[in-house]
């Protein structure tokens, strides 16, 4: 049911939206005023009606307590249907998932500026208020060592009243708002700024670069900034410029409300001080943020904000993975009908279709290959990012347990639970890294044959298919930049933890190999020992990787790990195609669950699965050569040389 309406409410009410939000853009009004692309609020608020904010989030906050595995669905068909639009839910999941898991039981029941009794994470979940992630800064980028933003501890710790005063159109009454319970779910009773439980407040000021979604028209108008900053006692190591150890992360709302205020809320010092004109996703604004003393509230602890933040960036990075598939998807799906429709010469074989003035382009070669290629990436790339999905729930389902063990003394019990869920959150953080960088890449790729079915009529606007290239271009470059993805993966993932996670990793992969060793389908047992084959090179080329790292050679550590993320991703795609094709044979033969598509349908994925193994998974090849390349390649022309004519 839940899948059904997503689609339906796609198909008629995002899908229509995307074309005009890329050709109309976002409108800055003013300082505290950006107007979304037409028809996007409106949509916005069918969406809260429906109750879709709120599907996969705890319902002791007012969520719907789905599995997180339901939501990704759900979110894959907003990002095929309209991404820039999808993007306003899709922070705000990062800021909520942000606070429950780091957020102080004070700060969960601090009550919203809205008033009605709602809490600041009720508020968030319903989708009243949307949420950003606020990282970069001028001259950073992704060195966040150079976050220059500063927060001060204000003296009156007690209420979120001691903020700005209110304005004269909001009138003055000195009244205090009211601190009776509320008895509905995501409800507090707590007062505006803590119901006098010394929550502290933070003045924070400086300037926040590249936020999505900073400001906008959706919603009540209230947002919820996540931020990055330091504080003046930060720790000595890091209270420079260089370093994160010493940021710490806090939640600054655009609107305030406090004592003196009757109704309704005050600004609160954010302000929008620019829009970023971007090749694409033009229906999303990219804002300049301004924090001009704006209060707000510690989320965790002091100068541990970089390792909080990392779950609102981790949930960025499998959304951003799935624009990639979503992009791969689109571009399929509009190339297939025009390769179906559009007629030219005749194939190389011989007319396929005699009766026509020309064959349509599906029959040649080139075109197949491309059009494979799309089904390959996007189908694939599905499992992969429903594999993470599925991991959540398990991870989710384990806290849980090991809170009920506890709550009833089974304390070896609930150790046991916390373990399994370490261990899987381990995985997913192994997993991310592949998904992001890898999904985005060939997302991207696959957008640009998109294009390249279409012909010249691929690079005018009206058939769209520029638009998903320029939408998806940014993938690979926010949330960590394939290369930054790179470096974590193959450093920090593997090298660091002793190769732990990979060994874990290729256990699994081949696990799965080996019932297929022996199976009475041919095409079967060669992928599985290709596969295989694939996960023992690449046990054998990390070990390469780090025994150069072990004589010092960090730099040739550097320059493997673009080239081993692609090779990951490669095999990691290949993996969910032999699980699809086993699956599809079985269903073939009857000796699987009962299955309610075609036969045509199955041997479509078999098919598929070839293609994989035989065109994409042998791109390898010419990666295996640049992991094992000489870095000196890379390093040795000195900067001067680079160029003799500019530049010096």
């Amino acid at each position: 049911m839940v899948v059904e309406s997503t689609a339906a409410f796609c198909e008629e009410e995002l899908a229509p939206l995307d074309a005009r939000g890329d050709s109309d853009g976002c409108t800055w009004v003013d300082e505290t005023t950006v107007r979304t692309p037409p028809g996007y609020k409106e949509a916005y608020g069918l969406y809260r009606q429906a109750g879709w904010p709120a599907l996969s989030f705890p319902q002791e906050h007012g969520g719907q307590g789905f599995p997180l595995s339901l939501s990704l669905i759900h979110a894959e068909l907003i990002a095929g249907a309209c991404w820039t639009w999808g993007m306003f839910p899709g922070l705000s999941k990062g800021a909520v998932n942000t606070l429950l898991l780091h957020g102080s039981p004070e700060l969960k029941k601090v009550q919203a500026a809205a008033g009605g009794g709602l809490t600041v994470l009720a508020e968030l979940v319903c989708g009243a208020a949307t949420g950003t992630m606020c990282l970069t800064e001028p001259g950073c980028g992704s060195d966040l060592g150079q976050v220059r933003t500063r927060a001060v501890k204000l003296g009156d710790k007690s209420q979120q009243g001691a903020g700005p005063r209110p304005s004269p159109a909001l009138g003055e009454s000195g009244e205090t708002p009211s601190t009776g319970r509320g008895d509905e779910k995501g409800r507090s009773g707590s007062s505006a700024g803590g119901g006098g439980s010394e929550l502290p407040v933070y003045e924070l000021t400086g300037s926040k670069l590249f936020i999505s979604c900073g400001e906008h028209d959706l919603g009540s108008g209230q947002i919820y900034h996540c931020v990055l900053a330091r504080l003046p006692d930060a720790p000595p190591a890091a209270a420079s410029p260089k370093g994160t150890r010493g940021l710490s992360l806090f939640l600054v709302p655009k609107l305030w409300r406090g004592p003196g205020i009757a109704t309704g809320a005050v600004p609160n010092g954010v302000t929008c001080s620019r829009l970023e004109q971007k090749m694409g996703c033009h229906g999303s604004p990219t804002c300049q943020l301004e924090f001009n003393g704006a209060r707000g509230w510690l989320i965790g602890a002091e100068n541990k904000g970089m390792g909080h933040m990392f779950t609102f960036i981790n949930t960025s990075r499998v959304g951003t993975a799935l624009q990639g598939v979503a992009a791969a998807e689109v571009a399929f799906q509009n190339s297939l009908w025009y390769a179906k429709e559009r007629m030219s010469m005749r194939g190389v074989g011989g007319a396929r279709e005699p009766e026509r003035i020309a064959d349509p382009i599906i029959h040649h070669p080139q075109v197949r290959h491309m059009l494979l290629f799309m089904k390959a990436v996007s189908e694939g790339g599905r499992s992969l990012c429903f594999e993470c999905a599925q991991l959540a729930d398990l991870m989710r389902d384990s806290q849980m347990e090991a809170e009920l063990e506890e709550l009833q003394g089974e304390w070896a019990k609930g150790r046991a639970a916390r373990q399994r869920a370490e261990e899987l959150d381990e995985r997913l953080s192994f997993l991310t890294p592949i998904l992001k960088g890898f999904l985005t890449e060939v997302g991207k790729e696959a957008a640009d044959m998109g294009i390249q079915v279409y012909g010249g009529h691929g690079y005018i606007k009206d058939n769209r298919a520029e638009q998903v290239y320029r939408d998806v271009r940014i993938a690979p470059v926010w949330e960590g930049t394939t290369q930054i993805q790179g470096l974590d993966f193959l450093g920090r993932k593997i090298l660091r933890q002793r190769l732990k996670p990979l060994v874990h990793h290729l256990g699994k992969v081949a696990g799965q190999c080996l019932p297929y060793l022996v199976s009475r389908h041919g095409s079967l047992r060669r992928h599985a020992r290709s596969l295989l084959a694939h996960a023992l090179e690449w046990q054998w080329l990390t070990m390469r990787v780090a025994a150069r790292a072990l004589l010092k050679d960090r730099e040739a550590v550097a320059v493997a790990a673009d080239p081993y993320l692609m090779y990951a991703g490669h095999v990691s795609l290949a993996s969910h195609w032999l699980k699809m094709e086993a699956a599809a044979l079985e269903k073939m033969e009857g000796t699987g669950a009962p299955g309610s598509l075609s036969a045509e349908f199955y041997a479509t994925k078999v098919s598929t699965s070839a293609f994989v193994f035989e065109y994409l998974l042998p791109r390898t090849r010419g990666l295996r050569r640049a992991i094992l390349a000489d870095p000196t390649v890379i390093q040795e022309i000195d900067k001067d040389n680079f160029s003799f004519d500019h530049a010096r």
